[in-house]
This record gives structure tokens, sequence and C-alpha cells, in this order.
């Protein structure tokens, strides 16, 4: 999922109008009070993107993960989380 901080709401909903076509936003969220909400400052974010991996019981494994783009490094980390490491 995408949980955006944005500061203005309008913003962030013409920037999903302009990606639609290259993007999936139908998983994409605006957080209200963005870095100051509650779930921002649980998850320590204060800057974006920001990438953390959860596992099926919803415990953060890494709160702070390479962009899924950088396949290598994040692939190893998934095969490490689905190992048991």
């Amino acid at each position: 999922i995408y949980l955006s901080i944005d500061e203005n709401y309008q913003q962030w909903l013409k920037k999903n109008k302009e990606l639609e076509h290259a993007l999936n936003f139908s998983n994409s969220f605006f957080i209200l009070d963005g870095n100051k909400s509650s779930l921002a400052k649980s998850l320590k974010v204060s800057w974006i993107p920001r990438y953390v991996i959860f596992n099926k019981k919803n415990k953060i494994i890494l709160n702070n993960a390479p962009s899924p783009s950088n396949n290598i490094i994040f692939e190893k980390i998934i095969d490490d989380i689905d190992n048991g490491l």
C-alpha cells in the first residue's frame, strides 16, 4: 500500500489522477495530519518515500526497507523473511 503524508489533499488527488495510468492508486491512502499523525509517528515516518515491511502477523520486520525497485536487495530481504531469518 502507499500511504501519503503530503500536507495538501487536493494536490495529492491531482497527482493520483496524473499517475493513474502508470501506478495502481487503488491502494493509495492520504493520512490526515501527515507526519504528525499517530500512524506516521508510530512508524517514525519523517520523509518520503518510505518503505516498511510487515510479516503475516502484521509485525514490523524492517522499518526502513530499501525500495522495491532495488530488486536484488529487496528480494533477498523477502526471501530471508520467508525463511525465518
